[in-house]
């Protein structure tokens, strides 16, 4: 396994029109095996919570 450089925070950083220090701070230092894992993470970090699942008031 490879782990993540900050060269490769800026390419994905710029293949997904993201600031470079983002990226890092989600993948810096991670282990993987290709870049689809770190795109992954970035975009697993990303995403919102489905927060009205835990606030409805239908409980």
């Amino acid at each position: 396994m490879k782990k993540a450089t900050h060269a490769d925070a800026v390419l994905i950083a710029r293949s997904m029109n993201m600031k470079v220090d983002v990226v890092w701070d989600i993948i810096g230092g991670m282990n993987y095996a290709s870049y689809s894992e770190l795109v992954m993470a970035v975009l697993i970090c990303l995403k919102p919570l489905p927060l009205e699942r835990f606030t409805s008031s239908d409980q």
